[in-house]
């Protein structure tokens, strides 16, 4: 199984090195490197991406170059793994998913959380729990910058992602606010989503320009007990009448989980993921309600 890999940025790097650490020898196509420095050495970098000749190939350019690159791959029968968001605007989402299945190739998004495995567990133990009146989640962090997709793309779309992953509709409704925090950033660095499902309200706060660190979700039951998730302290918790009871998830890497699910697994549900971009993208793509 020949790989590829299309980028060789941030989170190019990232994918390298793990795809180094589960045994695999990726073909990297990078048209803008400047030095190759420790982590390549004396490899071989392509740079034009339509020189890899890959059975499946992993894109991380900037998201305003998924749609041109994904689509070549799934044109010529190869399966992609691309990291999100796979597009900003539903039509382009549904024109490379129309692509694959024309081509009998498998479209992969890296909706990171979806693999965490507290993530599985926190989604388990809300079904075993009381309906949810609310929900607060918090993405704060101090870089890295993108110039590509505002903090929503970026940030507020991994908590879309989980919040899809529980309720498996649309919101009813949904408003955005984009504001930056950093007057010179080029794209918004910061945003706020107001989401309702039914009786259940949800707020989103997402940054990339802050000087706290923090990755956490409160959800607050209808019976008044709340769980806690805090993803930074790998903390996951049902707090009943001051009494809480932690869980664990494993300590699965979740980058080595969708890796290996978009390269091993047989009989992934990529049916079901399709339709998690689709509501994802619907639900960034313009406000609603």
């Amino acid at each position: 199984m020949k790989i590829g890999l299309v980028g060789f940025g941030y989170w190019g790097k990232i994918l390298y090195r793990n795809l180094i650490d589960l045994g695999l020898d990726p073909i990297v196509c990078e048209p803008n490197l400047v030095d190759k420095g420790d982590i390549l050495k004396d490899k071989k970098v392509i740079s034009n991406y339509e020189d890899l000749e890959v059975d499946k190939v992993f894109v991380a350019v900037p998201a305003t170059a998924h749609h041109d690159i994904v689509k070549y791959f799934l044109s010529n029968g190869v399966d992609v793994f691309c990291e999100k968001p796979l597009g900003m605007y539903t039509h382009e989402v549904e024109e490379m998913y129309t692509i694959a299945e024309k081509n009998n190739a498998n479209l992969f998004v890296d909706w990171l959380f979806t693999f965490n495995a507290q993530v599985e567990r926190l989604v388990k133990l809300l079904s075993e729990s009381a309906p949810i009146r609310s929900i607060s989640m918090d993405f704060i962090n101090k870089g890295p910058l993108r110039y590509d997709c505002n903090a929503k793309y970026d940030l507020a779309s991994h908590h879309v992602s989980i919040l899809q992953t529980i309720f498996r509709k649309l919101p009813d409704s949904w408003t955005w606010i984009n504001y930056n925090r950093d007057s010179k950033q080029k794209v918004e660095d910061s945003c706020v989503g107001f989401l309702k499902y039914g009786n259940c309200q949800v707020i989103i706060n997402a940054s990339w320009e802050h000087e706290i660190k923090g990755r956490e979700v409160i959800f607050t039951l209808e019976d008044g007990t709340y769980i806690l998730w805090d993803d930074k302290n790998q903390i996951l918790m049902h707090v009943k009448e001051k009494v809480s009871k932690e869980y664990t998830g494993g300590n699965s890497s979740p980058l080595h989980n969708s890796i290996k699910t978009f390269l091993y697994v047989k009989d992934f549900s990529y049916i079901k993921q399709k339709e998690l971009t689709k509501q994802i993208t619907k639900v960034l793509e313009t406000n609603h309600g």
